[in-house]
């Protein structure tokens, strides 16, 4: 009886899981990928330039996980893990862009993968790489935190001494947003209830998490060299365009943090139209 019993179990886990990737590659037609002009964008890059991106695991998938960032000849991704003198708390990846319809090969380094304070941000960036006024920074922060206050404090502090005192152009991603039960992302209500999609940003979920896009929108000002990239509204429709099942978290539950390449692909289009803007 009892192995009837795990039998059973297995074949109802089974074809739970089978339909629901059955679903989700029926939904997956309707993320559709967002073109970027590479030869376009290619000309307002040069070889000296190299881009900062400065964030959490989310800002660094948009390069690892997108076609944005060149691949080698094999396939696999051209990272290269450094490792600072200085500190052994945080790994940096290194990519490099390569050559895409006529684009130049740009370096692109990810500070931060892990999180990490402000000073420790500003050390790296500022003692190790030493920006130029050609070089880029795009940053995004605010997937991880669970209190404004705790935000508007670290968003402050990153403004004041990462982006202010850079000297090339600065590109801020708001918060991108959550598509949870609750809206953001909530521990007790993942611990108790099971979930293998995502879920519409309504105006109760959404209520939830937009204090993150605001905070960066009333602390990070607009000047001639940074800009707010409005990636909240963009990609609040993107609930069916999140990890696929295969990146289930621990509880089973979906991921309902962290994107597709597909929503990637439609950051980068707003990022490259906001840069060939002249923005």
């Amino acid at each position: 009886i009892t192995m009837k019993i795990l039998l059973l179990t297995f074949l109802v886990t089974y074809f739970y899981y089978a339909y629901s990737s059955f679903n989700r590659s029926l939904i997956y037609r309707e993320c559709n990928y967002s073109e970027v002009d590479f030869m376009l964008l290619g000309t307002s890059m040069s070889n000296k330039m190299r881009i900062f991106l400065l964030g959490d695991s989310l800002i660094g998938q948009m390069c690892r996980d997108t076609k944005f960032c060149g691949r080698a000849e094999d396939g696999t991704l051209d990272m290269v893990n450094l490792k600072p003198n200085y500190t052994s708390e945080y790994n940096w990846s290194y990519f490099r862009m390569h050559h895409l319809h006529g684009v130049p090969v740009v370096k692109i380094f990810h500070l931060g993968q892990y999180g990490g304070n402000v000073p420790t941000f500003e050390k790296e960036l500022y003692w190790n790489f030493k920006p130029r006024s050609f070089d880029i920074l795009i940053v995004l922060f605010g997937a991880h935190f669970h209190s404004q206050g705790t935000l508007e404090d670290f968003i402050t502090k990153a403004y004041n001494r990462l982006a202010i005192p850079f000297p090339g152009k600065v590109y801020w991603l708001e918060p991108f947003p959550q598509h949870f039960q609750r809206g953001i992302f909530d521990m007790k209500i993942e611990a108790t209830t099971k979930h293998i999609d995502c879920f519409p940003l309504i105006p109760e979920r959404n209520a939830t998490q937009f204090w993150k896009a605001s905070t960066v929108q009333s602390i990070v000002k607009e000047t001639t060299k940074i800009k707010i990239i409005h990636t909240y509204d963009l990609l609040a429709s993107f609930d069916r365009c999140h990890k696929e099942v295969k990146y289930l978290q621990k509880n089973g539950n979906r991921d309902c943090t962290h994107y597709t390449p597909v929503a990637y692909s439609h950051v980068w289009r707003e990022l490259s139209y906001v840069m060939l803007k002249g923005g």
